[in-house]
């Protein structure tokens, strides 16, 4: 029950970190695209997946808290690892290196383009992170619903050894009837 509770409170955490990223990066993006004509598909691509992460972990967050939380977000997980990746290839191919202030949108500092680079990579990691966790809370969980299901072990009387039943009557290989037949009687 300890490891379960570590893991929800540990895919708590990464979902947080993954809105607050999110955020930062929905905001300084909706700034670039506000502030510039320029609508690269890079850009427009940064604020999508910003905004329908956001959407998404604004309730996530909440559903570790349940004690009942199994890791049923691994799979949403898996898809925004690999949006999220992308993301951050899209924002370094264009912005990581010596002429980022001349790189589309010009009007953004560059400053601003790498603290958006850096928060998708932030992203990306923990979302990576928060996979692997989700993954071994449904492992997890799966493993106590096994255990759960087999009980205690019972205790089973083998034929043939003793009294089967609290009547007293014998097994078939002690009665007299079987040993009269056996001896040719």
């Amino acid at each position: 029950m300890n490891a379960r509770r570590a893991l929800q409170a540990g895919a708590g955490f990464c979902h947080f970190i993954i809105f607050a990223s999110a955020v930062i990066v929905m905001a300084l993006v909706a700034s670039f695209l506000d502030g510039s004509s320029f609508r690269g598909y890079r850009v427009v691509y940064l604020e999508v997946i910003s905004v329908f992460t956001l959407f998404i972990y604004l309730f996530a967050m909440f559903f570790p808290l349940s004690r009942s939380y199994r890791g049923y977000m691994a799979p949403v997980d898996w898809l925004f690892t690999y949006a999220w990746i992308a993301a951050f290839v899209f924002a370094s191919q264009v912005w990581s290196g010596g002429n980022c202030a001349n790189e589309e949108p010009t009007s953004s500092s560059c400053a601003k383009k790498k603290t958006v680079e850096a928060f998708t990579f932030i992203a990306f990691w923990f979302l990576l992170l928060n996979m692997m966790l989700e993954g071994a809370l449904f492992v997890l969980t799966d493993d106590d619903k096994h255990a759960a299901a087999k009980g205690p072990a019972a205790a089973k009387e083998r034929p043939g050894t003793a009294e089967t039943d609290a009547s007293g009557a014998q097994p078939p290989t002690q009665s007299e009837a079987y040993t009269a037949a056996r001896n040719g009687a």
